[in-house]
């Protein structure tokens, strides 16, 4: 029996005089971050949490939302981040979807049972004396993560207590080299906790193996490596994107980075740019590859593993890749649907779906395998956008568009773009030239979060769509290129 919120307990015991998180309040400790969730832990159970409860909640990244995280599972609770940017609609289907006993938002329009400012004020309170985390299967939900779908209904994964320590330990002892991570180094959580990269890769890792954590809480690069800076920041996660910017942001602000190691997901990321990043801030970039489905990391090319141009690295030590040949067979080398087995896949989605056939997760992407055991990652079986590490459903955005009623067909694409990975387009036909860019862009701003919305909107005569009526995407994409 297992609980990933033992982490805690454990750090504590081995790191007492360790820095746990540093947050606009100030730094913890690691027994003082141990209080703070039992706290909060007893502020759920006043409100009748139970083992097996979902809470659902909406926090930017803080102190707050790692409290909250861990407060959850030691009470044997399932935690359900969701994206600080969702909409009050998108925040509540999901909230209907998880049959949430608890909705907790820091945005008032959201109208939650809590507000996370509740949870701040809980660091000042009395301290609870408690044995340690509700004992749990390693089987049991720990964490419910919502990740778009090609149906347009976004896909809710349900990550074990197993699949997501599993990961967080080979993170923490098997990415990078022992001393990139331990009590005296730290990082930084740049991308929003909400999403399963940031969550194993910057808390869950950092928080196993003692070293310190501080926030951004929306994405800045001047203040990213302000922070850097003047936090003495070691490792850091990012997405190509975010790892432009600081580029840009250490040109206009020249001077000395302490920065070790940067791990980079959530997208393809060019060889021009890897080779920029290490140059410019003499630091050692690993590249990797994952999806929520596997907790995330399944891929990694940690600092020991050669690199080749385009490879995502080996199979992580945790997992098992395969590629589905030609012949429909399971092959370790070749081209294909890649495959993944191992403690960190996902058994089931939310709704009782079975993600896996004999332990094997089909991911959608087509993959090739050398013989040394390199991926490449070659293009996706299915449709998701994605656009600064985030999966976007075409199918979503369309739906968002067809709701305005001057409306007939929406058609939306992928596009690659050097700055996000693949920016967001999509193809109108309007029922009359009163219906402008402008209209259909604020229909998407109320029921679409940010980065779903499209970079571009074009009104078109006639979306390409097939026999049973759906959009054929290559031949939008190309009558979008030409």
């Amino acid at each position: 029996m297992s609980n990933l919120a033992t982490i805690l307990w454990r750090s504590a015991e081995r790191f007492p005089g360790a820095i746990s998180l540093v947050g606009k309040q100030g730094a913890y400790s690691y027994p003082e971050l141990v209080n703070q969730v039992t706290r909060t832990g007893k502020m759920l159970s006043e409100r009748s949490i139970e083992p097996g409860d979902a809470v659902l909640y909406q926090i930017s990244n803080s102190p707050a939302v790692t409290t909250l995280f861990f407060a959850i599972l030691s009470r044997g609770a399932v935690a359900v981040p969701v994206n600080p940017q969702w909409t009050s609609r998108e925040f509540q289907v999901a909230r209907e979807r998880c049959h949430a006993k608890l909705a907790i938002s820091e945005r008032e329009d959201v109208s939650p049972d809590l507000l996370a400012t509740c949870i701040e004020d809980l660091v000042t309170g009395e301290d609870v004396v408690e044995d340690g985390p509700v004992a749990r299967e390693d089987a049991d939900t720990a964490a419910v993560f919502f990740s778009s779908g090609t149906t347009g209904r976004p896909k809710a994964i349900s990550l074990s207590h197993q699949n997501l320590m599993s990961n967080a330990e080979w993170v923490a002892t098997r990415s990078l080299p022992s001393h990139a991570w331990g009590p005296g180094t730290h990082t930084c959580a740049v991308l929003p906790l909400s999403h399963s990269f940031a969550l194993t890769c910057n808390q869950n890792a950092a928080l196993y193996a003692g070293s310190a954590l501080s926030y951004l809480d929306r994405f800045d690069s001047g203040e990213l490596l302000h922070q850097i800076r003047n936090l003495n920041v070691s490792v850091t996660a990012l997405v190509p994107s975010a790892a432009s910017q600081l580029l840009d942001a250490q040109a206009r602000a020249p001077g000395d980075v302490p920065l070790k190691y940067c791990l980079i997901g959530g997208a393809p990321i060019s060889a021009a740019l890897v080779d920029r990043f290490e140059r410019a801030f003499d630091v050692t970039v690993v590249e990797g590859y994952g999806l929520t489905e596997t907790s995330p990391v399944c891929a990694f090319r940690t600092p020991d593993t050669a690199r080749k141009p385009n490879s995502v690295g080996v199979a992580a030590g945790h997992a098992e890749l395969n590629v589905l040949d030609e012949a429909g067979r399971r092959v370790p080398s070749g081209t294909g649907e890649l495959l993944v087995r191992g403690p960190g896949v996902c058994a089931r989605y939310l709704d009782e779906e079975v993600a896996t056939e004999d332990g094997w997760l089909k991911t959608g992407d087509l993959a090739r395998i050398d013989q040394e055991g390199h991926v490449f990652i070659e293009g996706r079986l299915k449709d998701i956008i994605i656009r600064n590490g985030y999966n976007v459903s075409p199918v979503e955005v369309e739906q968002a568009l067809e709701a305005h009623p001057g409306v007939d067909e929406a058609g939306v694409v992928g596009i690659a773009d050097a700055n996000v990975g693949e920016e967001i387009v999509a193809a109108v036909v309007v029922r009359s030239d009163a219906v402008t860019v402008e209209d259909l862009c604020g229909a998407c701003v109320s029921a679409l979060a940010r980065y779903k919305q499209p970079d571009r909107i074009l009104r078109v005569a006639s979306i390409p769509k097939g026999a049973k009526g759906q959009v054929l995407r290559d031949a939008l994409r190309a009558q979008i290129l030409t």
